[in-house]
């Protein structure tokens, strides 16, 4: 039998017509609790989760992507590579708002500490990128061994 999560829903009479349509079609088991009988359930203990200290993802979003063809096989350092690396960091960015990773506590109380003192910070669709990805792309990508890193405009 596979194994079974528990959720917990808010729904319109019609999504949950629609949802009991569903499992009823799949042959699926689906069961109802109160509120009450949700409250006397004891919490099943989960697998302490590693969480990237760069991201604060669950799964690192560098190594999760590591073997994505988007991602390339990197070439020799070269004054093109910054132009590759600015498309694989955008492409980063939106997994990463994707996956959350934008909203975690950890990544925002990083960015406001990285933002201290600067009076003139703009917040809106700037975040840092974390160091895993950094690190990853520029391997793949780096710069001629003269060329220094410009960094994110937070470093």
């Amino acid at each position: 039998m596979a194994e079974c999560e528990i959720i917990t829903l808010s729904l319109t009479k019609e999504q949950k017509e629609a949802i009991e349509k569903l499992f009823e079609d799949n042959k699926w088991e689906l069961t109802y609790q109160t509120i009450e009988e949700q409250k006397n359930l004891q919490p099943v203990p989960q697998e302490r989760v590693q969480v990237c200290p760069y991201c604060f993802l669950s799964h690192c979003v560098a190594t999760t992507n590591e073997n994505s063809p988007w991602l390339g096989e990197g070439q020799t350092p070269s004054n093109y590579n910054p132009s590759v690396r600015k498309g694989l960091y955008r492409r980063f960015w939106k997994c990463i708002s994707n996956l959350g990773g934008w909203d975690v506590e950890q990544y925002l109380r990083k960015k406001e500490r990285l933002g201290e003192g600067r009076p003139n910070m703009v917040y809106h669709q700037r975040q840092v990128m974390s160091e895993c990805v950094l690190k990853l792309v520029r391997s793949r990508y780096p710069n001629p061994h003269s060329v220094p890193y410009l960094g994110h405009k937070w470093e």
